[in-house]
């Protein structure tokens, strides 16, 4: 992951690499951790999308690009409580 996204995990007890092209240097079942950056460049090399959505609408200046109705199968879903949120969601996408 890079650096902006780095600092939200700082104090947890994580195994992260941080580096700016971490997506060029992601390898195969490797996880690549993006909110700040197009995904759809990558898409060739994706074997799995994990999404997570909150109980909120926020405004934003970064949307994921990759359109997961098409191609790719949801194998799991779950909503869970989180520390900041009531409700979040995450989807776990397969070709």
């Amino acid at each position: 992951m890079d650096a902006y996204t780095a600092a939200l995990f700082e104090g947890e007890n994580a195994s992260i690499e941080v580096a700016e092209d971490f997506l060029q240097k992601a390898g195969p079942k490797e996880y690549a951790l993006l909110e700040d950056r197009e995904a759809a460049p990558y898409l060739d090399r994706i074997e799995k999308i994990v999404l997570y959505h909150w109980n909120r609408s926020y405004p934003g200046d970064f949307f994921f690009d990759i359109d997961v109705t098409k191609a790719w199968h949801c194998v799991f879903t779950r909503s869970f409580a989180g520390s900041s949120h009531d409700k979040i969601t995450e989807e776990v996408y397969e070709k």
